[in-house]
């Protein structure tokens, strides 16, 4: 099996670069995605608010695009949806005005009102 070069414009997180397989398919994810257009906003400590689009989501993460100049691979944040709700995430990867955010599963992260209002969209 061939590796696949990433474009050097991505910036990816070193603790999954085991995770990267080679598709067996054209969709390359682990998990279904589902288009969105959500409004949103990061909030990431010490810089300023980032107003971004949610363009897809999954049970781990979303897609986000916009001007974000402030994310940074590993940066954790609060992201607050517009009429969904408030999640704590992980910036898993980022081109210019592309990125990935994982969810974060902390105790306490969820309340059950954002995983109903969540899985509802999905």
């Amino acid at each position: 099996m061939s590796e696949q070069a990433l474009p050097s414009d991505v910036e990816v997180d070193a603790r999954r670069q085991d995770r990267i397989r080679q598709p067996q398919r054209s969709d390359r994810r682990l998990q279904s995605r589902t288009i969105t257009n959500w409004p949103a906003k990061l909030h990431i400590e010490g810089r300023d608010v980032q107003t971004i689009v949610i363009r897809d989501a999954s049970e781990n993460g979303f897609g986000v695009t916009g001007e974000l100049n402030e994310m940074r691979v590993d940066d954790t944040a609060l992201l607050d949806i517009e009429g969904i709700g408030q999640f704590r995430v992980r910036v898993s990867w980022r081109k210019t005005d592309v990125g990935g955010l994982e969810i974060l599963d902390e105790a306490g992260t969820l309340t059950r009102s954002q995983t109903d209002s969540l899985s509802d969209y999905l």
